[in-house]
């Protein structure tokens, strides 16, 4: 009686099929050849040796000197040379000042009347509304306190904004009387 069975199974047939390797085709041969690299090693020493004779790099610690400052400050005494005098007094009296603080400016208008309410108890405050000349169709509101007669006024009060946190600006407003 023949045996028809399979005496292999189809796993061990497919295991037994050769599967492609995938090596280098030369893989004996080097990158860099000996000579080479001797050579390159020999190059690098070379310029390392004419480097130390040419430059001579002796290190020494730089020790700096003292230095003596004898520099003579005159300028009182050339300023009093060269001063000119301006006789400005008839000018000033032809001449009327106006002075205002411009406490912020602000892009909306809720804004500027918190900061009216604020500063409105130090004096007299108005909100001035300003076209923007960078942005057209903007318009800016700025705080204004004011009028001040002169200038020890506006000062006065531009320390008292500045102590409240705020940055004031001086704005002055000259005309021919």
């Amino acid at each position: 009686m023949k045996d028809f069975a399979k005496r292999r199974s189809q796993a061990t047939i497919k295991k037994s099929k050769s599967r492609p390797t995938y090596t280098a085709r030369y893989s004996q041969e080097k990158v860099i050849p000996n000579s080479q690299l001797f050579f390159l090693i020999f190059l690098a020493g070379l310029c390392a040796l004419t480097s130390l004779y040419y430059f001579k790099t002796d290190i020494k610690i730089f020790e700096p000197r003292e230095i003596n400052n004898e520099i003579e400050f005159n300028f009182p005494t050339k300023f009093k040379e060269n001063e000119i005098l301006i006789e400005i007094d008839e000018v000033i009296d032809e001449i009327a000042c106006i002075y205002f603080l411009q406490v912020e400016t602000y892009g909306k208008k809720e804004y500027a009347y918190e900061t009216l309410e604020d500063v409105s108890d130090d004096g007299d405050a108005v909100i001035d509304e300003v076209n923007s000349v960078a942005r057209p169709g903007k318009i800016f509101y700025r705080v204004l306190m004011g009028p001040y007669g002169n200038r020890s006024e506006v000062n006065n009060a531009r320390e008292r904004l500045i102590k409240r946190g705020y940055s004031p600006l001086i704005r002055q407003s000259c005309s021919k009387k």
